[in-house]
Protein backbone atom coordinates (compact mmCIF):
# COMPACT_ATOMS: atom_id res chain seq x y z
CA UNK A 1 0.00 0.00 0.00
CA UNK A 2 1.06 3.32 -0.98
CA UNK A 3 -0.45 5.36 1.46
CA UNK A 4 1.89 4.84 4.76
CA UNK A 5 4.69 5.48 2.36
CA UNK A 6 3.08 8.94 1.26
CA UNK A 7 2.45 9.66 4.89
CA UNK A 8 5.98 8.67 5.93
CA UNK A 9 7.77 10.57 3.37
CA UNK A 10 5.14 13.60 3.94
CA UNK A 11 6.45 13.44 8.25
CA UNK A 12 10.14 13.19 6.88
CA UNK A 13 10.03 16.32 4.84
CA UNK A 14 8.01 18.00 7.64
CA UNK A 15 10.06 16.78 10.69
CA UNK A 16 13.47 18.72 8.58
CA UNK A 17 11.67 21.86 7.57
CA UNK A 18 11.18 22.20 11.36
CA UNK A 19 14.37 21.25 12.40
CA UNK A 20 16.03 23.81 10.32
CA UNK A 21 13.20 26.35 11.66
CA UNK A 22 11.67 27.24 8.04
CA UNK A 23 8.28 27.90 7.34
CA UNK A 24 6.25 25.93 4.28
CA UNK A 25 6.58 29.41 2.57
CA UNK A 26 9.78 29.65 3.54
CA UNK A 27 10.99 25.85 1.93
CA UNK A 28 8.66 26.38 -1.04
CA UNK A 29 9.97 28.13 -4.21
CA UNK A 30 9.19 29.23 -7.54
CA UNK A 31 8.27 25.89 -8.83
CA UNK A 32 7.03 24.48 -5.77
CA UNK A 33 4.07 26.18 -3.70
CA UNK A 34 3.53 26.27 -0.21
CA UNK A 35 0.38 24.65 -0.70
CA UNK A 36 2.16 21.74 -2.40
CA UNK A 37 4.76 21.72 0.43
CA UNK A 38 1.76 21.05 2.66
CA UNK A 39 0.34 18.54 0.86
CA UNK A 40 3.46 16.46 0.36
CA UNK A 41 3.64 16.89 4.56
CA UNK A 42 0.48 15.60 4.84
CA UNK A 43 0.98 12.77 2.33
CA UNK A 44 -1.78 14.07 0.06
CA UNK A 45 0.70 14.24 -2.72
CA UNK A 46 3.39 11.98 -4.26
CA UNK A 47 6.38 14.48 -5.08
CA UNK A 48 8.17 14.18 -8.53
CA UNK A 49 11.80 13.49 -8.17
CA UNK A 50 13.18 16.94 -9.42
CA UNK A 51 11.05 18.19 -6.40
CA UNK A 52 12.54 15.69 -4.09
CA UNK A 53 16.03 16.98 -5.17
CA UNK A 54 15.31 20.55 -4.76
CA UNK A 55 14.05 20.17 -1.83
CA UNK A 56 17.04 18.16 -0.47
CA UNK A 57 19.11 20.60 -1.79
CA UNK A 58 17.41 23.44 -0.41
CA UNK A 59 17.34 21.77 3.46
CA UNK A 60 20.91 20.49 2.85
CA UNK A 61 22.17 24.30 1.83
CA UNK A 62 20.26 25.22 4.89
CA UNK A 63 21.96 23.19 7.11
CA UNK A 64 25.27 24.47 5.72
CA UNK A 65 24.41 28.01 5.86
CA UNK A 66 23.29 27.36 9.63
CA UNK A 67 26.36 25.31 10.75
Amino acid sequence: DEVPLLKQLGARVRRRRQELGLTQSQLADQDLTKSSVSQIERGQMWPSLPTLHRLQMTTRKCTTVMA
